[in-house]
């Protein structure tokens, strides 16, 4: 059996069997590509699967430990899990010698946001040195991001039928091809009719059909594109990334704070476990921790009692 062969009909069935995305195909393919070169002292061709041990792939993750972090060791050893559990159920491996390696410990960081204020401020600014029709558009990306909670994939594939006007909601089409249905403020339905207006005055309609809500000449706004104008429009900001998923945590912070349930705010949000969204519990938390050393007197009273 030779590695390529093998590999290669690994990441078809994660493809065509899992529909699982060209990131994690490309990545996984990779990852085990690079322990066959390991194992194999760089003739991968001579890979034998069935020969492989838990010893081997402690070794090989030991080996990437030393340069390579927490997040995308654990990804690594998700990798070698999937290919084990393949050959498993394609190619007759009778066990899986990756299924006990305990994954790597990824802390948990605190998302960053932006404060409601400064957003509020930056979706009411004038931007002089935009085109008229270049603001317009970037400050509705900006204003979609907060007020929906989208990813920006999601944003980017968001299509004029998405939007519906009568019953003022967005149809938004997340991870795993999971829809769910967003309301929508009027004041927001207002900007995104009128962008409607502008965009289709400037541009052609795309030979394809096509009527994405967001697009420049070329067509459907890139995700890339969408990352450099958040980063253009939020310059100047405190306290966040200047990213499209700071505003995505913006949104779930602001929410929280304002009183919704958490529930409410998995379900805007796309999130399959609730513990995905507890952790802007946590954010809000440490907001009241720092709002409440900065501001209550006895919180920032030195403890003297001990001194001598």
């Amino acid at each position: 059996m030779e590695e390529m062969d093998v590999i290669e009909r690994f990441k078809s069935f994660l493809k065509y069997e899992q529909n699982r995305s060209p990131y994690t195909v490309r990545e996984y393919g990779h990852d085990v590509t690079e322990f066959a070169e390991f194992i194999t002292a760089g003739k991968p061709a001579e890979l034998d699967p069935y020969s492989v041990t838990t010893s081997d792939l402690r070794a090989w993750l030991a080996s990437e430990a030393s340069h390579i972090g927490p997040r995308s060791m654990r990804r690594k050893l998700q990798s070698l899990r999937a290919f084990f559990r393949f050959l498993m159920k394609r190619e007759n491996l009778p066990t899986n010698p990756a299924a006990d390696i305990q994954a790597a410990h990824i802390p948990k960081k605190l998302p960053k946001f932006i404060r409601a204020e400064e957003l509020e401020n930056v979706i009411s600014s004038k931007r002089p040195d935009m085109e008229p029709w270049m603001e317009e558009r970037n400050l509705l990306i900006i204003d979609i991001l907060y007020s929906c909670g989208l990813r920006r994939a999601e944003l980017a594939a968001l299509d004029d039928s998405d939007i519906r006007f009568n019953s003022k909601e967005m149809r938004v089409v997340g991870k795993r091809n999971k829809t769910r249905i967003i309301p929508l403020p009027d004041q927001l339905l207002e900007k995104i009719s009128h962008w409607q207006k502008t965009r289709d005055t400037r541009w052609k309609p795309l030979p394809s059909g096509e009527k994405p809500l967001i697009r420049s000449a070329q067509g459907r706004i890139s995700h890339s594109a969408i990352a450099k104008i958040t980063k253009t429009m939020l310059s100047g900001t405190q306290g966040g990334a200047v990213n499209p998923h700071s505003l995505r945590h913006s949104f779930a912070t602001a929410m929280l704070d304002g009183g919704a349930d958490i529930n409410s705010v998995k379900e805007f949000l796309g999130h399959s476990s609730i513990a995905t969204t507890q952790i802007y519990t946590h954010v809000s938390f440490e907001q009241m921790r720092r709002d409440y050393i900065g501001a209550h007197p006895r919180a920032r009273k030195k403890d003297t009692d001990d001194e001598s």
